[in-house]
């Protein structure tokens, strides 16, 4: 009788998800925990948000909404929040992740607007990119 590895079970299943869903794999793993190049494009291992996709799909998402102002929401989800209650943090993030993060930027005439910039069409799945990342490694403080 053959023996199934951890690893066997996870490939098949990372596989199956990849085919039924369209979903995008993207292995991070490195030999050294330090070492940047994971394809993940962090600039610091201690992110665990993958900016410029984000940075990409809120541009698709946001069509009508100026760069600067993508900018300060990507700027907003990645502000550290230390010394904050987990749980709360946790429903903050997921508020902006649900509802989109609100920012304020100047239309053609140079009045100030108030703007939503969604990271996730929840009207239009097929509008969002899905991704399982494998070895990512995270250094905490």
């Amino acid at each position: 009788m053959a023996i199934i590895s951890e690893d066997d079970i996870e490939q098949a299943l990372l596989s199956r998800i990849k085919q039924a869903y369209g979903y995008e794999l993207l292995n991070c793993f490195t030999a050294s925990a330090d070492d940047l190049n994971d394809r993940s494009n962090r600039t610091d291992k201690r992110h665990v948000v993958l900016v410029d996709r984000l940075k990409k799909a809120a541009t698709s998402l946001n069509p009508g909404i100026p760069e600067k102002s993508i900018n300060e929401a990507i700027a907003t989800i990645m502000n550290r929040r230390v010394g904050f209650e987990p749980i709360a943090v946790n429903r903050e993030l997921d508020g902006l992740m649900r509802d989109g993060v609100p920012v304020e930027y100047d239309d053609e005439n140079g009045r100030s607007q108030p703007g939503i910039v969604k990271l996730i069409d929840f009207d239009t799945v097929n509008n969002n990119q899905f991704l399982i990342h494998m070895g990512r490694t995270n250094v905490s403080n």
